[in-house]
């Protein structure tokens, strides 16, 4: 069956290790757009933090950000889905995450994200590394104190990030984030999660793009590496994941393409589309 559309991960997955998008990879999407075939992006960014990428793959028209909690028509400019987390279920996650030293964190809200001036302190202990700390300076949203802000200005929150070098600490995040009830906890790098609304995820984001233009699901290439990305590649389309994805995402995939170091995504469209 002829693919129709491409829904691709950004991190791990078109992106290199220096937060770039391979020309290869540039050059296989590009291909694929003048054969009629258009990508929509499928990450766990904000539509800020993704900008340069969806224009170095020519994904206009759509997106889909925050792991689904944010789905963008960006022909119509309106949002086609927003998903927020409770405002009293925000201050929980604050306080619960304020409490470890260690953590880096932001929340995400009106498509940027937030961090306050104690949080940023630590990004450097959090094993980000140099590219992704100058996109968070670059993007991110920095005040004395984020509880008071978000009282104050009544943002409201679509999801967290968080990242740390102690795999314990995440560990315990992620177990005390089950009792927290509407979010749910996703791993998205190996050492970065995220808590979104329980409802979120790209799987469902990719139905709602696919119902609104018509196109059947088998028709669409799924690309990703992440657990976060196991909904989607799950749907019955077209499955990809990179060699660089853990073997629990692997199995989901109807085919492994080289790591995103190796420009696997590229691999992938001249496997299915350029072939």
């Amino acid at each position: 069956m002829p693919i129709e559309l491409i829904v691709t991960d950004l991190d791990g997955t078109v992106l290199d290790e220096e937060n770039r998008i391979p020309e290869p990879v540039s050059l296989a999407f590009r291909l694929a757009r003048a054969k009629g075939i258009p990508a929509i992006i499928a990450t766990g960014r904000t539509l800020v933090e993704a900008v340069d990428a969806q224009a170095a793959l020519g994904a206009g028209e759509y997106s889909i950000t925050m792991n689904g909690a944010f789905v963008y028509d960006h022909i119509n400019q309106q949002p086609l889905s927003h998903a927020l987390i409770p405002p009293q279920t925000v201050l929980t996650i604050i306080r619960l995450l304020e409490s470890f030293e260690d953590v880096f964190f932001h929340a995400y809200g009106n498509n940027q994200p937030i961090c306050s001036e104690k949080t940023l302190r630590s990004i450097h202990m959090s094993g980000a590394g140099p590219a992704y700390v100058a996109m968070y300076n670059a993007t991110q949203k920095v005040v004395p104190d984020l509880i008071p802000f978000l009282e104050q200005t009544g943002q409201e929150i679509n999801k967290f990030y968080i990242t740390t070098q102690n795999v314990d600490h995440l560990d315990l995040i992620k177990q005390y984030t089950t009792q927290i009830p509407g979010v749910r906890c996703l791993q998205s790098m190996p050492r970065g999660i995220e808590i979104i609304p329980e409802s979120v995820d790209k799987a469902h984001a990719v139905n709602l793009i696919c119902q609104h233009l018509g196109i059947d699901i088998k028709k669409v290439l799924l690309i990703g590496d992440s657990e976060n990305d196991i909904g989607m590649l799950q749907l019955g389309g077209v499955s990809v994941a990179m060699g660089n994805a853990p073997d629990h995402v692997k199995v989901h995939a109807d085919w492994i393409a080289p790591a995103n170091t190796e420009n696997g995504a590229a691999a992938a469209i001249e496997r299915y589309i350029l072939n």
